[in-house]
């Protein structure tokens, strides 16, 4: 298999992720406690709401519709807020308690559930009614999981517990955890190639995972500490991953 890594030592300012399309964006503040999030549209450059939804917001997760996104925070309550309407001109609907901070999240590719992690534990959100199925400590994902993933397919969600060195699959059909597999207790990020193959980013290389039975099919040495990969969308030869060196 014909394989390209590249890792890059850029530093990245990003205060929150990109959501539904490539000219949309949130903006939220850098205080911690601050609940402000703002939605802009840079084509035109349009400013359009100005909200209080989570404290913290470290993410947003936009639907496939583009009618709803998910904000998620690392504060102690109030984890996840809902908001709805045509961007960038949105309100703030429900509340959602995942019982614990967020720190990362992955939305399924069909869009119905949306997957979160945070020092207690895993969540999953049905996001049809926009309940939480499981809420964090409700299944066993190791200590403290920083990142998750999510199948091709939308069955599987696999989340990282670097400090418990393992990665959990949770059949996403159950709620239930379904297979693990062992990883460096230093591993930096959990990601799914367009192809469906799992990559576990570590120091000194990358983990290639088994996407059913979680077993390594191969190890790919880079230079450096690679963080989560990204896979380039039109092609699954390519991925990067900035050097936390």
């Amino acid at each position: 298999m014909n394989r390209r890594w590249l890792c890059a030592s850029t530093a990245v300012v990003s205060l929150l992720t990109q959501a539904a399309f490539a000219a949309n964006i949130f903006v939220s503040g850098q205080d911690p406690a601050s609940t402000q999030l703002s939605a802009i549209t840079t084509d035109p450059f349009t400013f359009g709401s100005a909200l209080s939804t989570v404290p913290g917001t470290t993410a947003v997760f936009g639907s496939t519709t583009g009618q709803k996104f998910y904000a998620i925070g690392s504060g102690s309550a109030d984890n996840v807020a809902v908001l709805s309407g045509g961007f960038p001109y949105l309100s703030l609907g429900a509340r959602i308690q995942v019982s614990g901070p967020t720190t990362s999240g992955a939305l399924t590719p069909d869009g119905r559930r949306l997957v979160l992690v945070g020092r207690n534990g895993t969540a999953v959100i049905d996001t049809t009614s926009d309940q939480a199925l499981i809420t964090m400590g409700g299944i066993d994902t190791g200590f403290s999981p920083t990142s998750v993933a999510t199948s091709v397919d939308s069955r599987y969600a696999y989340v990282l517990s670097p400090t418990g060195g393992r990665v959990t699959q949770i059949d996403l059909t159950t709620s239930s955890g379904s297979a693990t597999a062992l990883v460096p207790s230093t591993s930096t990020g959990i990601a799914v190639a367009p192809t469906g193959v799992v990559y576990v980013s570590a120091p000194g290389g990358v983990y290639e995972l088994d996407p059913v039975t979680l077993a390594t099919r191969a190890f790919i040495a880079v230079s450096g500490t690679p963080e989560r990969l990204q896979f380039t969308p039109t092609s699954s030869r390519f991925a990067i991953a900035r050097n936390l060196n």
